[in-house]
């Protein structure tokens, strides 16, 4: 039997640096002096305990180039095309289109196909939180929080070159990996437009949650449509309700 790969994943950027005139945190930039570029990132695979992380400095180019991006985006590609599934917290608008960004400034070929899971999106979509940031959601669903930094001078200090900066940036980022997959997990029995994972699996092992890929499934009443009925399943590992065959009427 087999299952989808499913990797949760975060990116750190260095901002771009520009010019501007006016007060400080001003939105008009003049000209980009700098663009900006990736600096690491970290994943982890469903069903397996560790996460990792890459970061510009894990690179022999390191030492002669501090921003030097190239191979790194190329691993991550790599991961995206391994993947069936992508799980990021605004992966939607931020970390996938920046990563393809990346991409696509070294000629690098589109990864294969995937789908993606954006628990931002989800927050908002199934309910109204305070704050839908992930700090905010690991706190009120009682999961912790995202790691405290010094701010930007831990950003200043990595792009500097600074291994002891680049040792709390990779713990930082992938600290953000642990907390992403825990509010997915909160989140994902609600998510009704979730990928469909049951199509996954081969051959079928009786009747499989569509969300959670788990077969400890039991069947419980009826899954109304305007015309339609179907056998309704309630999933024991993730409490996901979810249709099943037709009725016939």
């Amino acid at each position: 039997m087999t299952s989808a790969r499913i990797a949760f994943f975060d990116i750190e950027t260095a901002p771009s640096l520009g010019y501007f005139w006016g007060k400080m945190y001003e939105t008009d930039i003049i000209e980009i002096k700098e663009p900006w570029y990736m600096l690491s990132y970290a994943w982890k695979w469903q069903g397996e305990r560790q996460i990792h992380c890459k970061a510009l400095c894990d690179y022999p180019e390191y030492d002669t180039n501090l921003d030097n991006d190239f191979f790194l985006v190329r691993d991550l590609r790599n991961l995206f095309d391994e993947a069936d599934v992508l799980i990021a917290h605004n992966g939607d608008r931020f970390d996938i289109r920046k990563a393809q960004a990346r991409m696509i400034r070294y000629k690098m070929p589109p990864p294969s196909h995937y789908q993606t899971i954006d628990t931002l999106k989800a927050a908002r979509k199934y309910f109204q939180f305070d704050s839908s940031r992930l700090d905010a959601l690991g706190q009120y669903l009682g999961l912790g929080r995202k790691r405290a930094t010094t701010g930007f001078n831990l950003w200043k200090r990595s792009m500097a070159g600074e291994r002891k900066a680049w040792d709390i940036m990779k713990r930082y980022n992938k600290h953000d990996v642990a907390l992403l997959e825990k509010v997915y997990e909160e989140l994902r029995p609600w998510m009704t437009t979730h990928p469909n994972l049951e199509l996954f699996h081969r051959p079928h092992v009786g009747v499989v949650c569509p969300n959670c890929q788990s077969a400890n499934t039991v069947k419980r009443g009826i899954y109304y449509q305007q015309t339609r009925k179907y056998v309704q399943h309630s999933c024991r590992n993730c409490g996901r309700w979810f249709k099943g065959v037709l009725i016939p009427t």
